[in-house]
């Protein structure tokens, strides 16, 4: 990371923070001016974050921004169908791929549906939500998954 200014040093230092009641330990970054003031940038500061919500995330099996997207591509759903299955409100999904850390219920939710047993469950009962086009769609990934699931054991 480049300082915005030529004579900005950038340092490191441990730190905690409280996050959902919980403490987190995290090395926070920062830049120094000569004159000693200090301050961050917009890039340091989701860094600085992320860090917290990666330790969260592992601690309860929460899945990453990363993850979430990889469930969808293997259903071939949108936020949209995705939101629609699981009861989540429409920003919900968007909010969690743009790095918002997800309830520890709706995290355990989403880690779930990984296994296709689970999510077809989601998916019969999403079917009025869903119009029988899409469920039709999904239905066929989830028979895929769990045909190689069992051809994998």
């Amino acid at each position: 990371m480049n300082s915005p200014f030529a004579d900005a040093v950038l340092k490191h230092e441990s730190a905690t923070v409280k996050f959902r009641g919980e403490e987190y330990s995290y090395t926070y970054s920062y830049y120094v001016e000569p004159d000693g003031q200090r301050y961050t940038t917009t890039e340091i500061d989701e860094e600085n974050v992320r860090q917290v919500y990666d330790q969260y995330r592992e601690k309860y099996g929460i899945p990453s921004p990363e993850e979430i997207v990889g469930i969808k591509e293997s259903y071939g759903l949108s936020n949209a169908k995705l939101a629609a299955i699981l009861g989540f409100g429409e920003n919900q999904i968007a909010n969690y791929l743009d790095g918002e850390v997800p309830s520890l219920s709706n995290g355990r939710t989403l880690a779930a549906i990984r296994n296709p047993v689970v999510m077809e469950a989601y998916v019969d009962n999403a079917r009025e939500q869903i119009g029988d086009k899409a469920y039709g769609k999904i239905k066929k990934r989830i028979a895929m998954m769990k045909e190689a699931l069992a051809e994998a054991v």
